[in-house]
Parts: C-alpha cells; sequence; structure tokens
C-alpha cells in the first residue's frame, strides 16, 4: 500500500523532497503543497510518514500539527466511485431528457423517422440536470 500526507486545514497534499545544503552539508527537507495526490510523495508505510512528519517537526521550518496521512488506494477508491456516481447521473439526465423531448415532438405530431432526424442532430443536458439528477 501506497500512503501520502495531507494538510488538513488547508485541504492539500504534499510533496516532500530532501537536499543537501551544499554549505553546510546539512540534510534540509523541502516541502511542497500540492493539489492532487496524485502528485505528492508516496510512502510504503504509516511509519515511514510519521517519520518524515517528526523529521519536519524536528527541522522548524514548516508547522505540521494539521498533518494527516491518507491510503492512496482508498483515495483511488473514492475517485473511482464517484466517476462512476456522476457518469450514472449524467445517464440518468440524458435519459430524462431525451424522453422528454421524444414525448414534446410527439405530442406535436412529428413521426418517428421525423424525431429520428430531429435527435441525430444532438441535445444538451445541463450541469444543473446533471445535478438534479444526482439528487435524486
Amino acid at each position: 500500500m501506497s500512503y501520502v500526507i495531507k494538510d488538513v486545514e488547508k485541504k492539500h497534499w504534499l510533496n516532500i523532497d530532501r537536499v543537501i545544503n551544499n554549505a553546510t552539508c546539512d540534510i534540509i527537507t523541502v516541502v511542497e503543497p500540492v493539489y492532487s495526490y496524485k502528485a505528492a510523495t508516496q510512502f510504503d508505510s504509516i511509519e515511514e510518514c510519521a517519520d518524515i512528519m517528526k523529521e519536519i517537526k524536528a527541522e522548524g521550518n514548516y508547522d505540521i500539527p494539521v498533518y494527516a496521512t491518507e491510503n492512496v488506494e482508498e483515495l483511488l477508491e473514492a475517485e473511482k466511485k464517484a466517476k462512476e456516481q456522476d457518469d450514472e447521473a449524467l445517464r440518468k439526465a440524458a435519459q430524462k431528457k431525451l424522453d422528454e423531448i421524444v414525448k414534446d415532438l410527439k405530442d406535436k405530431g412529428m413521426s418517428d423517422d421525423d424525431i429520428r432526424k430531429t435527435l441525430s442532430q444532438g441535445f444538451v443536458v445541463s450541469d444543473e440536470e446533471v445535478k438534479q439528477a444526482k439528487e435524486e
């Protein structure tokens, strides 16, 4: 399993790099906020995360009380589930809109062939319609 460190308060993940100061030969830890956990430094264990957080705290350059360790596999699974839910909401919204358009066109007396021609030009599903389908 892989783990990343997240700044819970600021809601970003951390890219951590260790460099050597050429003048003093000291090892310096550089912590950079990144928007995605995919760009964050990954560690093999929670213990490695705890060790690097101790090093960061010992150096005193960064405030770390709001850092947390997250499991990358769980983040990937949550992202996949959210995408599936978004896709399902889009499908539901598109089907609902299609049904409404077909009903409206039939009520206007259009033939099935004319309806197909009209629908072959496509239709737009708004973000609001997708949001509404998500809530249903």
